[in-house]
């Protein structure tokens, strides 16, 4: 092995001695050695313990086999999917007002802010896009500045 310093050539023993390790850690060091440099070269994950053998890798899918098979019964949703079905069915539901749904927002936000920050940019949008339809509809009913005053 080569001293990084000088270039040199040391021996085993020297080696052992530089590092305060044992001369068997150095002989299996330098007979690993390629593999160390592939690794470097690679940047590999130095916390891998062990790499994967063959048969490592038939008992990891036979276990995985065993989890999805013990996964049968579990029931999977995917929430963008629609229903054809009840298109044309018409909701009996009252829908809230501008208002309300503006109240809702604001409900919203808090839940945001407090446990999912990744809902921010959702409820800006739906903010302002209820804002838009406020304003144009107070816009429709409102002609001039003297009504405004009226309504009011």
């Amino acid at each position: 092995m080569k001293n990084s310093s000088g270039g040199n050539g040391l021996s085993q023993r020297t080696l052992a001695e530089r590092y305060n390790i044992s001369l068997g850690s150095v002989s299996n060091i330098l007979k690993r050695k390629e593999e160390y440099l592939h690794d470097y070269e690679t940047n590999q994950n130095q916390n891998v313990k062990r790499k994967f053998k063959s048969f490592d890798s038939v008992k990891l899918d036979q276990q995985v086999y065993e989890w999805f098979g013990s996964c049968e019964n579990i029931l999977v949703c995917d929430v963008n999917e629609q229903d054809d079905d009840d298109s044309n069915a018409v909701s009996t539901e009252i829908p809230p007002k501008i208002a309300e749904a503006m109240e809702m927002t604001q409900k919203l936000r808090l839940l945001a802010t407090t446990q999912y920050p990744q809902l921010h940019k959702l409820i800006s949008e739906l903010e302002s896009k209820l804002i838009d339809v406020y304003i144009d509809s107070k816009k429709q009913k409102q002609t001039t500045i003297e009504n405004f005053f009226k309504q009011n």
